[in-house]
């Protein structure tokens, strides 16, 4: 291959350039020296569109997977519960709503907060429990954020004298707190894990809950949803 010696400032004027190319995003890790070579060449010589042009031609041809931004581009930029798995719907209702700081405007049903808690609620509406309800009475007493570290959050609270803490966030991680289950059967996280990766492989989001009355008390796993961000009709066909 005949390259000439490249001047640095030359090549990081060049690849800010390139960087420019929307389509060039997701591929540039595939660039190879002869294609990197012709295309430098031809803007060397200032034709630039026919550096790009050559650049994205040829390197396209070589992608076979591309990884692009999907939420409310192929989606519709809305997560909705396709799935809950409980025990008993009103405790983890009264859950959801003390450990959730999103909440619903009651003019337009728009979440304002997290748009998984907000999922939840809504859901919870639709089973004609009001979460605001939850929250007059109820008195927050600790709560841990949620963060991609720990991925979970958690909240103590008081209802009506009564304590108690709620757990949600990762399977894999609630579930490792838990010793037993409120469906009353034998606790089998495996066995759990694996309805979950279920939901998982059809691209849902799966948050599994979790909950104790007393401090000292251990974790009895509540269940888990499933929500999604669905596709948009039309993108199928496209």
């Amino acid at each position: 291959l005949n390259v000439n010696p490249v001047n640095s400032n030359n090549m990081s004027k060049f690849i800010t350039k390139m960087t420019k190319a929307d389509a060039l995003a997701p591929i540039v890790a595939l660039e190879s020296t002869v294609v990197a070579g012709r295309t430098y060449q031809a803007y060397k010589r200032g034709k630039w569109d026919e550096a790009r042009e050559r650049f994205i031609e040829e390197t396209m041809g070589s992608v076979t997977v591309i990884c692009a931004d999907k939420t409310g581009t192929i989606t519709c930029n809305k997560m909705e519960v396709k799935h809950l798995y409980c025990a008993n719907i009103e405790n983890l209702a009264m859950d959801i709503a003390m450990n959730s700081t999103a909440y619903i405007e009651k003019e337009n049903n728009a979440i304002i907060g997290s748009q998984t808690e907000g999922a939840l609620l809504l859901y919870i509406g639709d089973k004609g429990i009001d979460y605001r309800e939850f929250r007059k009475i109820g008195e927050t007493v600790q709560r841990i954020p949620f963060s991609s570290e720990i991925k979970y959050m958690l909240t103590r609270y008081n209802l009506n004298g009564r304590e108690r803490t709620a757990i949600k966030g990762a399977p894999e991680i609630v579930l490792k707190e838990c010793q037993n289950c409120a469906f009353g059967n034998d606790f089998n996280p495996s066995e759990i894990l694996k309805e979950i990766e279920n939901y998982q492989r059809k691209g849902m989001r799966c948050i599994a809950f979790a909950s104790k009355e007393k401090e000292g008390d251990c974790f009895t796993f509540e269940g888990f949803s499933a929500i999604q961000d669905s596709i948009r009709e039309e993108v199928p066909e496209a």
